[in-house]
């Protein structure tokens, strides 16, 4: 016996056995989609859920889920109203915009990824051109402009154009002007006469007059890098001493010298006579074409003050470059002068090694000079040991004859 039902899903009736549980009216039914009104077919068999709503997939089911927080806002890129669904902040339209590079419209779409200057423009980069410095778009790899431009001719000062290039670096306006230029007139560094000759080039390279550093004598040299500054060898040796241009000339006239020290002192001169009175001292070799020149050790201005000592004072026994003093690393140190009946000393200082101020100096000759530290570490130690008083003798008093009335104050009438 069949009974009349309604289906629980769709709510039509329908016929069915007494006594059956069945609740579904197993129809086929045409339906619309409820998001993209597109009609379909379903089947009332319990397989559906949903009895309100009937969607054709889920992506339209997904789509109405999004469509029910619709709200209406402005565009991030081109603040145009629209209807926003979910977390949308563009539009997504197609629309015109001006490139921020070369300012030309191109299109594109509001989204993310919206690019600010045209296709053009994404394959280039803007930086100086190389060959004119000015600012430009240039492809990738590429550094010059390729454009016109004026530059002034370094030789004639004339305007010419060239074109931005890999070669287009010239600075002269023709070739005349670069061959022109290459023998262009400079002034000579030496002295200071015109010549012609290439950039590199600072001397003429001519023979020219000179005057001597030292004695103030002209000479004939050639202008270049290594001119001469002296006029001869003698002179040479005196560059860096002190000497007057007039004893210069009497010690290139050192024979009439010699007859004129025979008449004074009725005696020949030595070899400390002449480094006293000239103040410097003088190559041994010119010195044996006038007077007899015998080796000593020592330096030449310990020669001196010896020699006046023992003209002075013959009865006193001076002993020479004695070394009696021990410092704290047990090497020895030693004294120029040692009179040990005065329990007195002379420390012959030369301003190549010593320095009365500093106490690290280089010296002219690359030595590094002994300072006031050392000096009174050495006083120190001889009065320590030997109670023995040492006295500086610096190289300018015995050039000036002053060392004689230090020595003089020093001894004393004995």
């Amino acid at each position: 016996m069949e009974i009349q039902k309604e289906c629980r899903l769709c709510g039509d009736s329908f016929s069915s056995r007494s006594g059956s549980d069945r609740i579904y009216c197993h129809a086929e039914k045409i339906v619309s989609c409820d998001f993209c009104e597109k009609t379909f077919s379903i089947i009332c068999d319990g397989m559906r859920k949903q009895k309100v709503s009937n969607f054709c997939s889920s992506s339209c089911k997904a789509k109405l889920a999004v469509r029910k927080t619709a709200r209406e806002t402005k565009c991030k890129l081109c603040e145009q109203s629209f209807v926003a669904y979910g977390t949308k902040l563009f539009c997504g339209e197609r629309k015109l915009r001006a490139c921020t590079s070369c300012g030309s419209s191109f299109e594109s779409v509001c989204n993310s990824k919206t690019p600010s200057s045209c296709p053009t423009c994404r394959t280039k980069y803007k930086r100086n051109c190389r060959c004119c410095g000015k600012e430009a778009i240039f492809p990738k790899g590429a550094y010059y402009c390729g454009k016109e431009f004026f530059k002034k001719c370094e030789l004639c000062n004339s305007p010419f154009s060239i074109v931005c290039a890999t070669k287009a670096n010239r600075n002269y306006c023709s070739n005349s002007c670069a061959k022109r230029s290459k023998s262009k007139r400079k002034i000579c560094a030496r002295c200071g006469d015109s010549f012609s000759g290439t950039p590199a080039r600072l001397f003429c390279e001519k023979l020219a007059s000179f005057s001597c550093v030292v004695c103030e004598t002209v000479f004939l040299g050639v202008c270049g890098k290594d001119v001469l500054k002296t006029c001869g060898p003698l002179c040479a040796t005196l560059t860096n001493s002190h000497i007057s241009p007039e004893k210069v000339q009497e010690l290139k006239d050192l024979s009439v010298w010699v007859q004129n020290f025979f008449k004074e002192h009725r005696r020949k001169p030595k070899v400390q006579d002449v480094y006293g009175y000239f103040g410097a001292k003088i190559n041994q070799k010119y010195l044996s074409q006038y007077i007899s020149v015998k080796t000593r050790t020592g330096s030449w201005l310990e020669h001196i003050v010896i020699d006046y000592l023992s003209e002075r004072y013959p009865q006193l026994e001076v002993l020479e470059r004695k070394r009696p003093l021990r410092d704290s690393n047990g090497g020895r140190l030693e004294i120029d002068l040692w009179i040990p009946e005065l329990q007195l000393g002379f420390e012959v200082q030369d301003e190549m090694t010593h320095s009365k101020t500093l106490n690290e100096e280089l010296s002219r000759y690359k030595i590094l000079k002994r300072g006031p530290a050392y000096h009174e570490l050495k006083r120190r130690l001889a009065k320590e040991q030997l109670s023995v008083d040492l006295i500086d003798l610096w190289e300018d008093e015995i050039a000036s004859g002053e060392y004689k009335q230090i020595v003089d104050l020093v001894l004393g009438p004995i």
